[in-house]
């Protein structure tokens, strides 16, 4: 059995408000979407949905929804072409609509359900495109992260193989170049200092 909400609207002329009180709600287990032309809140036993008179822009940064102690809180950018008092925001069948702010003219029940459907498809479009979006920039940070330590990894192999090098050479000086020849430093990987070769 699907319980009623209570529900309390406001707008100003560029933003819808709603507050929902759902007894039990929790952000794990509600469903909320917010489409252009169709809002639904559901968290069984309870339902609400409406169907919009005018536009909203549920893709905008703007758009929020706070979900905390059964209230749910929904604030939602009207569209620039729906900008402006509704009066409202639930359009009825059967019943035209227009003040200064939208027109609307009288749908038939089936229109409206044609009108949702293709509301929730454009939503669901968008998701999926911000979902892709999402994936693909963390496989990006993912692969600069793995080529950053690779450079690093080959920056530091390249000074040892370097420091190699300097101490392979100071070592030959030293043992063919006379006694007159300085002793090397030697670095030793497993020590903080030195070490002096000896002949």
């Amino acid at each position: 059995m699907v319980l009623p909400t209570q529900i309390t609207f406001a707008e100003t002329p560029s933003v819808l408000s709603f507050t929902l009180k759902i007894p039990g709600i929790s952000s794990k287990k509600a469903d909320v979407l917010i489409s252009r032309h169709y809002l639904k809140v559901n968290s069984a036993p309870y339902f609400w949905d409406a169907d919009l008179r005018g536009d909203v822009d549920f893709s905008s940064g703007a758009t929020t929804v706070k979900i905390n102690a059964g209230i749910v809180q929904l604030s939602i950018p009207k569209n620039p072409n729906s900008q402006g008092l509704w009066g409202g925001f639930k359009l009825e069948p059967n019943v035209a609509f227009q003040n200064d702010a939208i027109s609307v003219a009288a749908l038939s029940r089936q229109e409206i359900a044609e009108r949702r459907k293709a509301s929730i498809a454009e939503q669901a479009e968008w998701s999926a495109e911000k979902d892709r979006r999402r994936s693909s920039l963390k496989h990006e940070n993912i692969s600069k992260a793995q080529n950053d330590q690779w450079k690093l990894d080959r920056e530091v192999r390249e000074w040892i193989d370097g420091q190699k090098e300097v101490e392979r050479r100071t070592a030959e000086e030293y043992i063919y170049g006379g006694k007159n020849a300085e002793a090397p430093k030697v670095w030793n990987a497993r020590q903080t200092s030195c070490n002096t070769l000896k002949k």
